[in-house]
């Protein structure tokens, strides 16, 4: 157990905490009442030995209870130093008669608290916060403690938990039990007091017929609940057992969440055999409550309902997918809901996605300051309010992103950033303004409706519309779409043609048109691989979910999703930093990995492979940098069949057995290490050495598939460059702390590595970081060619060099395009292919090989 120092106190007074001056004292208080081991702890009772005598309770001294059983009732406001129940099995009663309160700098032991009728019992009720105040359980962390106590009711009586002050966090690990009757738990969070669900925190909140109780959480909205992201909120398996928390009703501060398992959620059995979801979280009471979303991408299926101005903070992508479920005996309604003309305000950099049932009531608005709000279902799907109609307006800032996937309607749209258009969007009320700063894409096909946006009032359009269109689809020359109607239109879009139609604009008073001059050229290369790591990872395989590592040795991905980027897992028991080293015994060795296969095997002779992809380092490190590597391989001989998943049974039995090997061979890839400095230079590379398959790395212990060797098996980057041995290094380190724009490409002849360096969408002449010949004859001395590639490898090495997640590499995004010798295709936006005319972007100017490259290629080195 971790201990920190805490205050309890009780209060006498119902609305205001009491006025406790903490005493400077050091002395030591053993729990000693006369009539054995109950009494009253108070400071008039002499219950308390002060050497060899007994005294009433001193104000700010050490508790000591070590009787047991022992059982304190606290009368009046009390002040501890410390609390120590020495042995199990004591507990303390806190009555509201008594106007307990303990407030106390360190609390240790597993007491049992148990509280008595310290609120009206009222579950439907919106309780006083100040009749909280003044009982219970109080904490003023001076740094951070484990709370291991179990909070019980008796009678009708309420658990108070309180915390006040920005010292440390409080973990609660204990039982909270409100399972019984309609019990009242409460959370009081006042000048920025931390309370956090630890993973082994009991919470007892499904009562009879499983039906949800409710924690109340409030404060002076300053502090926060935080629900670890470890912590299990649903504990009935699928309404087996009454154990879980299904309610928190936030009705002052910030709720802070890491993963859906966390959310408050439980299940009713029904009668038919199936299971009802029952789950909701209600911000009310107070303007100015916070969800922040944190770590991981998290998904609700219960209620979110919503009276209160409020702010929901994305870190990590929320998607809200509750529905109203219908059962003989209760109605879940489990929507995203506004029950009063309120405004969410979005912020963060992820997604806020709803994908459940809607309703808002008129006035009801969101402001999406930061990151992506998608509508994957109309906001007027859910039970409607205020007669049905569309009552929802939003305002999207200059920085945020509006995304219309379905069909469906706002009251009002006013537009400084983004809206991404997948269906038709309705506007029914006044309004819908489109600032200069403003830009909507949308997106043209053979199935585009009439009017992808309608509005009964005034349009005032501005900015810029980018218009694309369904790869492989060229209408011919006079197709037209409406773009927008309205009963008045104000002002015009700068067109951003991304289509290669020539569209020109045929607008009216009351509408905007577009109409194709011409038919499209074909696209200059096929995207094989389109992937912004916004979505689950389909489109590869996890190499790291087969063999069994970690301490404790388990099976699982060693990869996250935070937002729109992946990474290694960085914190939990999966915690990938320590075990990604070659030697480590336990570690994932080379199999931190995702793998992709082409459909179709790529004839490299023949045409080009180019790979965009951008990444970053928290913190580049100035040695070699080889502890946060980044590597793409390009792999052929898959393995008849394809991948072999199957997890392992036995630690390392599968690592070193290559007689069937189940991973596909490296033949070219790019080495990107954590530097960025000259002393970490990256690197390109091919299977060197004479063997037909090409070599790849091994060490004394571990072989390591999916590395490529030097010439005769050496080491990567020892001795000379090409042709000597199979690499060619940069002059520099590549790694930078803000996202950065690589591509890698290979060709007929070479394979070159370009950077981004400016961050300006156009790879210039002196981006060209490095070239490496290629052998074109497949009897060319000491190399193979290697003509086929069949697939991609992403690795990642999350050694760390200076401190924690330093040597962890991000990735953005990735993007792969084959072209049958055509000029490369453009800089591709990471959201947006292909990507925009206007830009100035244009094809990339190729650097001229080296003369001794070039001299090379004519004349391989033999040897090796």
């Amino acid at each position: 157990m971790i201990f920190s120092t805490i205050r309890f106190f009780v209060l006498v007074a119902i609305s205001t905490l009491p006025a406790i001056t903490p005493a400077a004292v050091a002395a030591t208080l053993a729990w000693s009442p006369e009539s054995g081991p109950d009494g009253l702890w108070s400071t008039t009772a002499p219950n308390w030995l002060d050497g060899a005598e007994r005294n009433p309770w001193i104000a700010g001294a050490d508790a000591w209870i070590a009787l047991a059983p022992a059982n304190l009732t606290l009368s009046g406001a009390i002040e501890a130093s410390a609390v120590d129940f020495a042995t199990t099995g004591h507990t303390l009663w806190i009555h509201r008669s008594e106007n307990a309160l303990l407030r106390a700098d360190l609390l240790s032991g597993e007491p049992i608290i148990r509280f008595g009728g310290l609120i009206p019992a009222n579950a439907d009720a919106h309780p006083d916060p100040d009749l909280a105040r003044a009982a219970g359980l109080w904490f003023t962390p001076k740094e951070n403690f484990r709370l291991e106590a179990d909070l019980v009711p008796f009678g009708e009586g309420s658990p108070i938990l309180g915390v006040r002050g920005a010292g440390g966090i409080v973990d609660f690990a204990g039982k909270w039990v409100a399972d019984t009757g309609s019990i009242i738990s409460w959370v009081i969070l006042d000048e920025a007091g931390h309370l956090r669900f630890a993973p082994e925190a009991d919470m007892r909140f499904i009562r009879e017929s499983f039906y949800t109780l409710q924690l109340w959480v409030n404060g002076d909205g300053t502090g926060t609940l935080e629900l670890d992201e470890d912590f299990i909120a649903d504990r009935t398996e699928r309404g087996a057992v009454r154990l879980g928390i299904g309610s928190i009703r936030m009705g002052a501060g910030t709720l802070v969440t890491h993963n859906t398992a966390s959310l408050p959620l439980g299940y009713r059995p029904q009668a038919n055999g199936t299971v009802q979801t029952n789950g909701h979280m209600a911000f009310e009471d107070n303007p100015g409550t916070r969800w922040i979303t944190r770590t991981h991408p998290q998904v609700y299926p219960g209620a979110v309902w919503i009276y209160q101005d409020m702010e929901v903070r994305t870190e990590a992508d929320l998607t809200h997918v509750g529905v109203t479920e219908v059962a003989f005996d209760y109605t879940a309604l489990n929507g995203w809901t506004l029950f009063a003309p309120v405004t969410v305000t979005k912020t963060g950099p992820a997604r806020l996605a709803l994908g459940g049932d809607q309703s808002y009531p008129a006035g009801a608005a969101f402001r999406v300051e930061e990151g992506t709000l998608e509508f994957l279902l109309p906001p007027s799907n859910g039970l409607p309010l205020a007669g049905g109609s569309a009552n929802l307006a939003v305002n999207v800032q200059e920085n945020a992103r509006l995304s219309w996937q379905t069909h469906g309607g706002l009251r009002k749209l006013h537009l400084d950033g983004r809206l991404d258009l997948g269906g038709v969007l309705q506007i029914a009320g006044d309004t819908a303004t489109w600032t200069p700063s403003s830009a909507t894409r949308i997106l043209l096909s053979p199935e585009s409706p009439p009017a992808l946006i309608r509005t009964s009032g005034t349009a005032t359009i501005g900015g810029t519309l980018i218009v694309e269109r369904l790869p492989d689809w060229y209408p011919d020359s006079g197709y037209s779409w409406t773009v927008l109607e309205a009963t008045a239109l104000n002002g015009q879009w700068i067109l951003d043609d991304r289509t290669g139609m020539g569209l020109q604009f045929d607008n009216t008073a009351t509408a905007v048109r577009l109409i194709a001059t011409s038919a499209p050229p074909p696209q200059p290369g096929e995207i094989l691989l389109a992937d912004d790591f916004s979505g689950d990872l389909s489109a590869w395989a996890d190499l790291s979910t087969v063999p069994l590592w970690g301490d404790p040795v388990m099976h699982g991905s060693a990869f996250e999703q935070v937002g729109d980027v992946i990474r290694l897992i960085r914190s939990g028991p999966r915690d990938t930093r320590h075990f990604t080293a070659y030697l480590n015994p336990l570690g994932l060795k080379t199999f931190t990995a995702l793998d992709h296969r082409f459909n179709e095997p790529i004839d490299r002779t023949t045409s080009q492979l180019t790979i965009d992809f951008r990444l970053r380092w928290p913190t580049p490190t100035a040695s070699s940098g080889e502890g946060g590597r980044f590597i793409i391989s390009l792999n052929h001989a898959y393995p008849e069949g394809g991948l072999d998943l199957t997890p392992e049974d036995t630690p390392g039995s599968r690592w070193n057995d290559f007689s069937a090997p189940w991973w596909a061979r490296p033949a070219y890839h790019v080495r990107l290490r954590n530097s960025s400095t000259g002393a970490g230079p990256s690197f390109l590379q091919y299977g060197g050495g004479a063997a037909l398959l090409g070599e790849y790395e091994r060490t004394p212990q571990w072989w390591l598939p999916g590395f490529i060797s030097g010439a005769g098996g050496i080491a990567p980057g020892a001795g000379e460059d090409f042709p000597a041995n199979s690499w060619v290094r940069t002059s520099n380190g590549m790694a930078s702390d803000t996202f950065t724009t690589f591509r890698y490409r290979i060709l007929p002849d070479r394979q070159e590595l370009w950077r981004d360096t400016n961050d300006d969408g156009i790879l210039d002449p002196d981006e060209l970081v490095a070239v490496m010949p290629l052998p074109t004859e497949s009897d060319a001395p000491f190399y193979n060619t290697f003509p086929t590639l069949e697939g991609l490898r992403l690795f990642w090495s999350g050694v760390d060099d200076n401190g924690p997640g330093t040597g962890q590499v991000e990735m953005d995004w990735i993007v792969v395009t084959h072209s049958q010798n055509l000029p490369p295709p453009l800089l591709p936006d990471p959201t947006d292919l292909p990507p925009s005319s206007s830009t100035g972007a244009r094809p990339f100017a190729l650097m001229p090989l080296p003369a001794a490259i070039q001299r090379a290629m004519r004349s391989p080195t033999s040897g090796g």
